[in-house]
C-alpha cells in the first residue's frame, strides 16, 4: 500500500465462508503472519463486518513491516513483487448472535506462497 526505506505498509486479504444458515460475528481475531521464515507482523484486531450466513466475505487487515532487521532476500522479493512462502496463525472468537448457541474460539494456521500485488 505504502512504501518508504525503512516501513512499508501491507493489507492482508483473507477469504471467509460461513456454511451456517445464520450470520457470524468475528469479535476478535489474533494473529502472526510469517514471510519467507520470518517474522512479519502480529495483532489483535476487532470490529468486523459481520461474515453473511452461506456466504464468503472477505475481511481487510493492514498491518505495518519495519525492514531493517529483514533478510534482503525478503525484501527484494517484495520489491519484486514475486510470490513469497507465508504462514499464517492466530486464534478467532466468534459470536453467533443466538442466545441458545454461544461463542466458540477457533484456532488456526496455514501457510503456501502468495503474491505480492499492489493497491
Amino acid at each position: 500500500m505504502q512504501a518508504d526505506l525503512i516501513n512499508t505498509r501491507f493489507k492482508l486479504t483473507l477469504k471467509v465462508d460461513n456454511p451456517n444458515a445464520f450470520p457470524l460475528t468475528i469479535a476478535s481475531f489474533g494473529y502472526e503472519l510469517y514471510g519467507n521464515g520470518r517474522f512479519w507482523a502480529s495483532g489483535r484486531e476487532k470490529d468486523f463486518p459481520p461474515i453473511p450466513a452461506q456466504g464468503p466475505s472477505e475481511i481487510e487487515i493492514g498491518f505495518e513491516m519495519n525492514f531493517i532487521n529483514m533478510n534482503r532476500n525478503l525484501l527484494d522479493d517484495i520489491v519484486a513483487m514475486r510470490q513469497v512462502q507465508y504462514r499464517f496463525t492466530g486464534d478467532v472468537q466468534v459470536e453467533t448472535g443466538i442466545p441458545e448457541l454461544s461463542g466458540f474460539r477457533i484456532n488456526f494456521e496455514r501457510s503456501g506462497k502468495s503474491a505480492v500485488i499492489q493497491d
